[in-house]
């Protein structure tokens, strides 16, 4: 029997990928067009003051707004939301089918069609803002329009069903993609499978789209998520892939109902999954910058001398003992909300003396005095929404799942606030030691 390369096995399987998403998200064809859910879409309505922003539903890959949220969206609308759908993402190749797939295009094309959708719904029901739930991919294409669009001004709470933030590895996907490259196979099997499903191969961990969306954290700043997942989640693997690492609040719905069996398809038609989506839209907004800039202050390291972590993230998660003299707990005041972006900058003896307050040539007089130290920004970044007051947070003394070497550092801070402003660096030194 002819032995297979790797490379030659990626397409299929990432046929199947498309195939499968396909069959779950859309378990019954639709014989209109693109009927609405019951509940939803009704244009006149106007939100009330318990409820005071429209719920937009973002439905999954291969779905439709019908059959994605026939549980959900006649359920919100009892409860008082004024609840929005649409279908995006078909493929006109499929135009005058029975049943047209949504989602299969590219999601940057997806995030137009949700741009203009979004729009509609604040001119008709006269609100500067709206909710999202989405499940599947209709939590990871609205990023598109968050991050890329300018949506993030006009969306106030995101809940996500299902997310996939760091793509999911079903069947071995990213490995036989990788494996792929060295035989120039990659790249063809992908454009093969997005010939098909454009949004497909965007799914798959280390896509392009993921990691450009990645490059500066998974939570959009100024936005409230909320997280739901299943650990019985057969298409996101593994299901930890939609826990938001730098924000938001994430729930594993067996954490909260541990016989619940509910897999991918089935959350969007679960009534506890339907409290939790309730909770997390009705409770107390926090605080959120509107105008003005916004400062940090008050940068202070519990320690500044400590070891780095063997092994785990940069930010650790509480309750978890780090060793002894292992990291560091890092403090600081914020004047509001804000996304704090951490850097570390490494300590460098330059060849240049200390004259005054600047560094300068190394001359006969100078040569006795204290040499310059010059700073190198280390590679890699970690993320932490801040409230507004002191925060809190502890620190393992890893970068990029990296330890930091034995040397003197500074870490330097800085704080985004949801409409873009920027507050001054704030930096604190400190020394990885080896004991």
């Amino acid at each position: 029997m002819a032995r297979i390369r790797p490379g030659r096995r990626i397409a299929p399987v990432a046929a199947i990928l498309a195939v499968t998403l396909f069959a779950a998200a859309a378990p019954s064809a639709q014989a209109a067009p693109d009927p609405s859910p019951e509940g939803s879409n009704d244009f006149t309505c106007k939100p009330s003051a318990r409820h005071p922003r429209p719920v937009v539903l973002i439905h999954g890959l291969g779905a439709s707004q019908a059959n994605n949220w026939s549980y959900m969206a006649p359920r919100l609308k009892a409860a008082g939301y004024c609840v929005f759908s649409l279908t995006y993402g078909r493929d006109p190749r499929t135009a005058g089918w029975p049943y047209e797939f949504g989602g299969v295009i590219r999601m940057e094309d997806s995030s137009r069609e949700l741009s203009a959708f979004v729009d509609r719904v604040l001119a008709a029901t006269g609100t500067r803002e709206v909710d999202f739930v989405g499940h599947s991919e209709g939590t990871v294409m609205p990023r598109y329009y968050l991050e890329r669009r300018g949506g993030a001004s006009k969306v106030r709470r995101f809940v996500a069903l299902t997310p996939l933030w760091r793509g999911t590895e079903l069947a071995a996907t990213p490995f036989l993609r990788d494996s792929a490259k060295p035989f120039g196979l990659s790249d063809p099997g992908v454009a093969l499978v997005a010939a098909f499903c454009g949004s497909c191969p965007q799914f798959v961990r280390g896509s392009r789209y993921l990691n450009d969306l990645n490059a500066d954290g998974e939570a959009v700043p100024g936005i409230e998520h909320t997280n739901i997942l299943t650990r019985y989640d057969e298409l996101v693997i593994p299901y930890t892939s939609g826990i938001m690492r730098d924000g938001g609040t994430n729930i594993v719905l067996q954490d909260v109902d541990p016989d619940n069996v509910s897999e991918h398809s089935a959350v969007a038609f679960d009534p506890v999954v339907f409290g939790l989506i309730r909770a997390a839209l009705d409770r107390p907004l926090a605080p959120r910058a509107t105008t003005g800039g916004t400062s940090l202050t008050a940068l202070r390291l519990s320690r500044s001398r400590f070891r780095s972590a063997r092994r785990g993230r940069a930010v650790a998660p509480k309750g978890r003992a780090l060793g002894r003299r292992v990291g560091t707990r890092v403090r600081y005041r914020l004047s509001g909300d804000a996304t704090v972006t951490f850097r570390v900058q490494r300590a460098r003896r330059a060849k240049g003396r200390v004259v005054g307050r600047r560094c300068g040539r190394r001359t006969r007089r100078n040569v006795r005095a204290r040499r310059c130290t010059r700073y190198r920004t280390v590679r890699g970044k970690f993320t932490h929404v801040g409230n507004e007051g002191v925060n809190r947070l502890r620190w393992s003394g890893r970068l990029r799942a990296r330890r930091l070497a034995r040397g003197r550092y500074r870490l330097i801070a800085r704080a985004v606030n949801s409409v873009g402003a920027r507050s001054q660096q704030a930096r604190a030194r400190f020394r990885i030691v080896r004991r």
